[in-house]
């Protein structure tokens, strides 16, 4: 992934020069996904968008140069053609890992919605047939017993034009040099108001920086896309504004990917799963309760589901076993316990809102986006990953 120079001072950043025949460096967490119980005849759930709502993207080099709101890109002239049924599928998901993360179709409209920008879209069963009545599927309702393919469709107002700007695709890693001057407190201040808000505690396991663990403040949007990336995901995810339509954190906008809100402390185990998208949050509404699932996407299979006995399904997830064992977290090493403990898969995770020992939490926003990379990335279809200027 290449980002201009002039683009990344803006956002706060400068890039380092990197050499054209430098090897490209293999993500040690990289492995196979283990499958101890492969599927003869896997089912799959596919999710499409409808490709006449489309706009173009522009280069991720010009991302943040464009005035005005909304998600911050240019403007399609392509013609809008209201009789093209045609769809670009974006996820295809194989149905059983889909039951480790919902027993519903919530969790698939929510991935249109994050995908599509469009909160208050809606979800019908794809049909080729043109004069097909699509009637939008219900909340709550169960998922599929067999492969079955969905459309995500834009709320009724918005349907007379292109209207959807895909979800960019994190792509790649860039190597970070110097921080500009106008973010250089913020970057310096990040780690300690993220450790002070959580109390030095990992936010998923417990363990605490004061006992020597390592834990480590995880940036939830990456800070080498720097501010202008922080403010298309609140924008196009419909974060609250100001009475004067503004979003306002409280801090200069050129710090914003250095804001506590894009942070969360972890175990240094646990960070290289959250910080390479392997490893989310999810909670399917921006209100009612501040619990979220943590979802771990190389294995989702809830505790629950699993032979305790001979820990399957277990992949190293997340944190090594003597390091719990002598966190005193374990006692029964067949228990029940232990095994929800050592997959962490499905996890209850608290994000209040508001402020916590006087530092803001992680917002909706920041949370869902963070997740939906995580899933595009496990589960996102070639047609999607390869779409024109997609990926940052």
């Amino acid at each position: 992934m290449d980002m201009e120079n002039d683009m990344t001072k803006d956002a706060g950043l400068e890039l380092e020069q990197s050499s054209e025949d430098e090897e490209p460096q293999q993500d040690p967490e990289e492995e196979p996904e283990q499958n101890p119980d492969p599927n003869p005849n896997p089912q799959f759930v596919t999710l499409h968008l409808r490709k006449r709502y489309l706009h173009g993207l522009a280069p991720s080099k010009d991302f943040g140069k464009i005035p005005g709101w909304g998600p911050l890109e240019k403007a399609d002239t392509t013609a809008f053609v209201p009789t093209d049924n045609s769809t670009l599928p974006v996820l295809h998901i194989p149905l059983d890992k889909l039951r480790g993360l919902s027993d519903t179709l919530n969790w698939v409209k929510h991935m249109g919605y994050l995908i599509s920008g469009h909160k208050t879209g809606y979800l019908v069963c794809k049909s080729d047939d043109p004069d097909t009545v699509a009637v939008p599927i219900a909340d709550d309702t169960p998922l599929p017993t067999a492969s079955t393919e969905y459309v995500y469709e834009p709320p009724a107002q918005a349907q007379h034009e292109r209207c959807i700007f895909l979800l960019r695709i994190v792509d790649g890693r860039i190597k970070v040099g110097k921080v500009a001057t106008a973010a250089k407190h913020a970057e310096t201040a990040f780690p300690g108001s993220v450790a002070a808000r959580e109390g030095s505690l990992c936010k998923i396991s417990g363990l605490s920086r004061l006992m020597d663990y390592y834990n480590t403040s995880s940036h939830l949007v990456p800070a080498r896309l720097g501010a202008a990336a922080v403010q298309s995901v609140l924008v196009r995810l419909g974060a609250a504004t100001n009475p004067a339509g503004d979003l306002d954190w409280g801090t200069p906008y050129k710090q914003w990917h250095f804001d506590p809100r894009v942070g969360v402390l972890l175990h240094a185990e646990l960070n290289l799963f959250v910080d390479r998208f392997k490893m989310g949050f999810y909670r399917y509404s921006p209100t009612g309760n501040e619990s979220y699932e943590a979802h771990h996407l190389n294995w989702p299979i809830k505790a629950a589901d699993q032979d305790v006995d001979q820990l399957k399904g277990w992949t190293k997830l997340s944190m090594r076993w003597d390091t719990l064992v002598l966190a005193g977290l374990l006692q029964d090493p067949v228990s029940q316990n232990q095994v929800e403990r050592l997959n962490l898969h499905g996890l209850a995770v608290d994000f209040p809102t508001g402020n916590t020992n006087g530092r803001p939490n992680p917002t909706f926003e920041v949370l869902s986006w963070h997740y939906a990379q995580c899933v595009v990335r496990k589960w996102g279809t070639t047609e999607y990953k390869e779409f024109t200027n997609v990926k940052w």
